[in-house]
């Protein structure tokens, strides 16, 4: 009996280590995107107004964990990004978010140049008009397809072009984040606030 038990509380500690809690959403440790599994690089929180309101948990997945932030992006590799959603978030306020965080790192002539892929961005958070609470927003980059963005379950549309897949990656990941301390988490550089 007490190896059963202790065979039991092995299997229950090696399940704990599968996932870990931010701000009380678990986050798997793993993931499988068109059969291809991929492993947590790091996570953490979207926070505005000095931290006081959490707009999401941001979830990295890759085939093999790296800090370096060039690396991902410029990876030939699929990569990608779960958005869990803390708080209800209308389409263009998402938008102009993500839009905010490509300007911030890419210059006037290259934004030009992804006129066509913003354009259809705009137009996938308009059909999702609103991410709610507790819903995942799915973004998977993959190699010469392009950007997959999907909502919970539902796939909402793909953004043709490896570099604008590596232009989406540096809001999180670039030069000037959306936030220093998120792109961090996301390296594995600095553990997320665990609650």
């Amino acid at each position: 009996m007490k190896k059963f038990l202790m065979v039991m509380v092995l299997a229950f500690c090696a399940q704990q280590t599968l996932a870990v809690v931010i701000d009380g959403v678990t986050v798997p440790e793993n993931t499988k995107i068109d059969e291809q599994s991929l492993t947590l690089n790091g996570a953490g929180v979207r926070a505005k107004g000095f931290g006081l309101v959490k707009v999401y948990i941001a979830a990295l997945y890759v085939p093999q964990k790296t800090n370096n932030a060039a690396d991902i992006i410029e990876a030939k590799e699929l990569r990608s990004i779960h958005l869990h959603m803390l708080r209800d978030v209308d389409a263009n306020t998402m938008y102009d978010s993500l839009l905010d965080g490509l300007k911030a790192n890419h210059s006037d002539s290259q934004m030009q140049g992804f006129a066509t892929e913003l354009t259809t961005l705009k137009t996938a958070f308009e059909q999702i008009k609103t991410a709610k609470k507790d819903e995942i927003i799915y973004l998977d980059f993959i190699p010469n397809t392009g950007t997959r963005i999907a909502l919970q379950s539902t796939a909402i549309t793909t953004i043709a072009g490896n570099d604008f897949a590596a232009a989406m990656l540096s809001i999180w990941l670039g030069e000037k984040p959306v936030q220093k301390s998120l792109k961090a988490e996301l390296l594995g550089t600095k553990n997320a606030s665990v609650h």
